[in-house]
């Protein structure tokens, strides 16, 4: 089967390519969020209306809470303008900040 489909209809024309499935994620789980630079972070909560609850460090190295989504393959912040919650004192991210702030276990 090929990689992808192409369809043309008058004027349009569309692409079909095979994307990667959007992976199963649990809290504790760590992705990287596509942008300028990529973005590691930790999923806060489980899939709520196709988005996931993320704590990431800025670039202040404070933490911040946003949402994020499976979009053509990578996962993108589900608002153009991140809303960026600051979580450094919220109880329920308290172990998501400190599994960001550890070092890698070796």
């Amino acid at each position: 089967m090929p990689s992808f489909f192409n369809f043309s209809l008058s004027r349009f024309s569309i692409s079909l390519r095979n994307m990667p499935a959007q992976p199963e994620l649990k809290p504790s789980d760590l992705i990287e969020v596509t942008g300028t630079h990529p973005i590691p972070a930790i999923v806060a909560s489980d899939v709520l209306d196709g988005a996931h609850e993320v704590v990431y460090l800025d670039e202040t190295g404070k933490a911040v809470a946003e949402e994020v989504q499976w979009v053509d393959g990578e996962w993108k912040f589900l608002h153009l303008t991140p809303r960026r919650i600051d979580v450094e004192n919220l109880e329920r991210f308290q172990p998501f900040v400190k599994q960001l702030r550890e070092p890698p276990q070796t």
